[in-house]
């Protein structure tokens, strides 16, 4: 038995809301139960009385759903080429919103927008108090080992081209990266989504396809044991140093 974590990032209330609404209650509402789902939110596109901003919120406060707000950055910039200042930046702003629109809420883990970091990210996420980083492996530069915050790589995505693409892998492609990672030293899998890969043609429309290949892959995960749950939850329950060193010595 494994523990897969599934993250939709790019959440945000002025783009594609009908699919991100659609994939958000495949897993709030799905027939296994409420399915733990991590969400990579854009602060500067998270609005009080928005309807994603209300699913989302709602979900929260009334406890009916094991999910939980990762910061994806408040204008999805490349943090990899920020300086220290732009980066203090996307994290206050987003924070501002986070409290405006659900105060009290504690965000644990950040997603990097376009999966790239550096050094001075990593000093601001561990002052942050992020206990969690999930990105690419192989991309970002970043040699230091650390055991808080817990970089938890995404093994695998949905779609082509990180992410890059509209068109959702089939669920047999998918299952079988997570078994791939799965099989390795860290017995957990980070599954990378994005909104887009849930419309017809970019357009703010549900591919119901797409959805069917999702439950698939839900189910799939279900009948063998694996554990779901959420970035945030995931660094509490591993605490793999030797998987996380041959991470960083593959960046050297």
């Amino acid at each position: 038995m494994g523990i897969v974590v599934f993250r939709l990032d790019d959440i945000q209330d002025d783009w594609l809301v009908q699919p991100q609404i659609a994939v958000m209650n495949l897993f709030r509402n799905n027939k296994h139960g409420s399915v733990p789902l991590s969400i990579g939110v854009i602060g500067r596109a998270f609005r009080k009385g928005t309807a994603i901003v209300e699913f989302v919120c709602e979900s929260i406060e009334n406890n009916k759903w094991d999910c939980e707000i990762v910061c994806h950055g408040f204008s999805h910039r490349d943090f990899s080429a920020l300086h220290f200042t732009d980066q203090c930046y996307e994290f206050d702003e987003f924070f501002k919103v986070i409290k405006d629109v659900l105060p009290g809420y504690k965000v644990e883990s950040f997603i990097p927008p376009f999966n790239r970091f550096n050094s001075t990210t990593m000093s601001l996420v561990k002052k942050y108090e992020f206990s969690s980083v999930s990105a690419l492996p192989g991309i970002n530069t970043v040699k230091d080992l650390f055991t808080k915050p817990a970089l938890l790589h995404c093994s695998t995505s949905t779609s082509g081209s990180q992410g890059a693409t509209s068109e959702f892998r089939t669920a047999d492609f998918v299952i079988e990266e997570i078994e791939k990672q799965l099989q390795s030293k860290a017995d957990w899998c980070v599954v990378m989504m994005h909104p887009q890969e849930f419309s017809i043609l970019l357009r703010d429309e549900v591919n119901d396809a797409s959805l069917q290949e999702m439950q698939i892959i839900i189910d799939w995960c279900v009948a063998n044991n694996h554990e779901l749950t959420t970035l945030s939850c995931l660094q509490k329950k591993t605490n793999d140093l030797d998987y996380i060193s041959t991470f960083f010595n593959e960046l050297k």
